[in-house]
């Protein structure tokens, strides 16, 4: 009798599975196949990024190329077109030589290429900042003192990444304006950073001997 209940439970158990496969088959089957899919699309996006950043990394490399080889506008061009349509890192770095081919060629375009990379929010604060430093520097190059100022002040804080170097400009910057008072006190603020680079370190040495020669110069 008991092999009889056994036969019966088995029938049941196996019309109930064949029903619920009926039922849930096509949920079954469509996840699988997401599955599948979603691999094999991460694995095609994955060949496709290599690729692009390959192909970018090529077109990046023919730029410089063209910029060693004296051919300014046409490297312009080329980082230019790079900056609109390549992957984001390689954009940001040919918009960064954008400017940088720009500014070899005039200071004021320049300023207003590195002005823009500096006021745009989809960059990070620190290329940002690199933006506004690079800036800063050619309007050094131009004179423009108190301009130099503003951009380069909110930099010299401490923590900045670029505070070295800011600090820098605004000592010689000062030293243009025969504002020794403000170059020593930016000299004595960068001098004190555990963190100067030696290169920053060095050029401030010339500068303070500089200054210490003109404070000697108009005591006698």
């Amino acid at each position: 009798m008991s092999d009889i209940f056994d036969e019966v439970a088995d029938d049941l158990r196996r019309e109930r599975a064949a029903q619920a496969w009926k039922k849930f088959a096509p949920y079954v089957i469509a996840v699988a196949v997401l599955i599948v899919v979603g691999v094999g699309g991460y694995r095609t996006w994955e060949w496709y990024e290599a690729k692009q950043s390959a192909e970018s990394g090529d077109r990046f490399a023919a730029a410089l190329a063209l910029a060693e080889d004296g051919k300014a506008a046409e490297a312009l061009a080329a980082f230019q077109a790079m900056g609109a349509d390549a992957p984001q890192g390689y954009a940001t770095l040919a918009r960064f030589r954008a400017a940088s081919e720009q500014a070899a060629q005039d200071a004021g375009q320049g300023i207003a290429a590195f002005t823009a990379l500096a006021n745009d929010t989809g960059l990070s604060k620190t290329l940002r900042d690199l933006a506004t430093l690079r800036a800063g520097l050619l309007e050094l190059d131009q004179g423009n003192i108190e301009a130099v100022r503003q951009r380069l002040e909110p930099l010299a804080e401490p923590g900045n990444p670029w505070r070295h170097q800011a600090r820098e400009a605004l000592v010689f910057s000062a030293m243009s304006a025969e504002d020794d008072a403000a170059a020593k006190r930016w000299l004595d603020l960068a001098e004190e950073d555990t963190e100067l680079p030696p290169g920053v370190r060095s050029r401030l040495q010339i500068a303070s001997g500089l200054l210490a020669g003109r404070s000697s110069t108009a005591a006698d």
